[in-house]
């Protein structure tokens, strides 16, 4: 078993040194210095850890914080990475065992615990999952990118964001002995009602027009033959859960290996069941095997639907379960964050965020005594969404308190309209993504930012709901779940245009057009998803 941090690990600890992904431990170059990722377990930031990251942003990079759509942070222009990663660590934001920066990556609902609409509270069962991966050496070797989804059928949530590896709450009563019962696939995300689900998890590789890997998996450049992301291959038991995924996680491994033997490398389930989609089967018997967990094969999984989740949710005041306490959402303009907003975000967590009312905490634990207890260790260890945090940072490049005092949302809420987010989804940037683009990002064909400044001009006239996220590459950096229009830069002030109609799986394409005939020609749209007529400019 590794060692629980101690001491601030060096770039040598991590078994990924020369990745290019950033992480804590791994800060990589970037056009405008070094950028740095920091890993949040359950998106769950503490007041003194903002703090921190603030003071951290002015002092070693250019003062540019970023949200991501794995709810993690990100730092710009890294001048010093050793007193970063000192001041980081010192806060606890590290990995809870040397050489596990890159084993973090379980995504659960901003609003876990909390969500009304949650159909099992899947934070302990993340918890175990992080502590197992992080403690398994040989589950370090997973690449910086892999990643699992536990979703607990919140209605605020990013189900549809693919991931290695998925599990879904079922609507099914629970089982006496293993509790809730979750689906679970790979390669993707769960079905989701009236939505069409990506057919492959993506993240991070090049992608075509319709958001297909071009992979390179064998030294060649070809589009991946799909494989069903959504595909429900059994339902296993809360209980059970961590235990069945981590064997998971070792039954890929040892395939990944097998390819390695003969020459074909792979680092991600995508990747595997593009060559051999059959492997998925093989991969949960070998999975069953080892951990003595038999799934659950009903009939009813074949039609089973995840309720869809609300987006109108991503910005504004929900009630939480516990009785006089709130969740209040907003969206940073672009995903980032000035040290300025993150002090005053943990200015409000001190001083509005008083947990008055059924705390979550006691909802979680049975008794003060033990409440107290695993607030405590929470704090301590970086407990996923831990009780002692009132900051979370949500997939869709926003930020949210919780255990707000209902009586005090509305006035937490125009305090953070003052700062200059987005409160509501009227307000367009609640609506708008893009990436880091240029000239902050070497690969980015154009300046993104600034053109989404323009594009935010137009947003109103947009049907409601559609959302749009520019690219400065085909990467789709930044992008997580499929957007309404996605804006792919060929050149300064050029982009591919890709519209996808709500509810369906088409994908209406466009050839390359100015921005300047682009915006004329979204600009009428209402009511309606846009049509290739509305799009299309053959000479541009």
């Amino acid at each position: 078993m590794p060692d629980r941090v101690s001491e601030p690990p060096t770039r040598a600890t991590s078994p990924h040194a020369g990745s290019a992904c950033p992480g804590l431990l791994r800060v990589v170059p970037a056009a405008d210095g070094g950028l740095c990722r920091i890993r949040l377990p359950g998106g769950a930031l503490r007041a003194d850890q903002a703090r921190a990251v603030a003071d951290a942003a002015e002092a070693f990079g250019n003062g540019i914080i970023e949200t991501t759509c794995r709810s993690n942070l990100q730092l710009r222009g890294v001048n010093d990475a050793a007193a970063l990663l000192a001041r980081l660590l010192a806060v606890g934001l590290g990995p809870r065992f040397a050489g596990a920066d890159d084993a973090r990556n379980v995504m659960i609902s901003p609003a876990a615990g909390r969500d009304p609409a949650q159909l099992a509270d899947v934070r302990d069962s993340a918890d175990a999952l992080l502590d197992g991966w992080q403690r398994d050496v040989r589950l370090h070797r997973l690449s910086p990118k892999f990643s699992l989804l536990l979703d607990g059928g919140e209605a605020l949530a990013a189900p549809d964001h693919p991931h290695d590896v998925w599990l879904a709450a079922l609507p099914w009563p629970a089982d006496p002995t293993d509790g809730p019962w979750f689906a679970i696939g790979l390669a993707g995300c769960p079905p989701i009602a009236g939505r069409h689900s990506p057919v492959v998890d993506t993240d991070g590789e090049a992608r075509d027009a319709t958001g297909h890997i071009r992979d390179r998996s064998h030294g060649s450049v070809r589009t991946s033959p799909p494989y069903d992301g959504s595909r429900v291959l059994g339902a296993v038991g809360q209980r059970r859960l961590p235990r069945f995924v981590l064997s998971l996680l070792h039954a890929f491994l040892t395939c990944a290996d097998a390819h390695a033997r003969e020459g074909r490398p792979l680092t991600r389930m995508h990747a595997l069941l593009a060559d051999d989609p059959a492997a998925a089967d093989a991969l949960i018997a070998a999975a069953s095997a080892a951990s003595g967990v038999t799934l659950r094969n009903d009939p009813a999984l074949s039609a089973w639907q995840r309720h869809a989740p609300s987006r109108a949710l991503h910005a504004g005041i929900r009630m939480q379960r516990q009785t006089g306490l709130a969740m209040v959402a907003v969206k940073p303009r672009l995903g980032r964050l000035a040290p300025a907003d993150l002090r005053a975000l943990a200015a409000l967590c001190d001083h509005a965020v008083t947990g008055t009312g059924t705390s979550a905490a006691a909802t979680r634990c049975s008794g003060t005594d033990h409440a107290a207890s695993r607030a405590a260790s929470d704090a301590r260890h970086g407990a996923v969404a831990s009780d002692a945090a009132r900051l979370r940072i949500t997939p869709w490049h926003g930020v949210m308190l919780v255990d707000v005092p209902a009586a005090a949302a509305i006035a937490v809420q125009g305090k953070l309209a003052r700062l200059g987010m987005a409160v509501a989804t009227a307000d367009p940037y609640s609506r708008l993504g893009c990436c880091a683009g240029a000239p902050a990002c070497a690969r980015s064909l154009a300046d993104v930012r600034a053109d989404a400044a323009r594009v935010a001009r137009i947003m109103p006239s947009l049907p409601a709901g559609a959302d749009v996220h520019l690219s400065g590459c085909d990467r789709q950096c930044a992008a997580g779940s499929p957007p309404a229009i996605l804006l792919l830069a060929r050149a300064a002030g050029r982009y591919t245009v890709v519209a996808r109609e709500t509810g369906s799986g088409g994908t209406l394409h466009t050839e390359e057009l100015a921005l300047d005939r682009l915006l004329e020609r979204l600009a009428p749209i209402d009511h309606r998803a846009p049509t290739p007529t509305d799009l299309h400019e053959p000479n541009a």
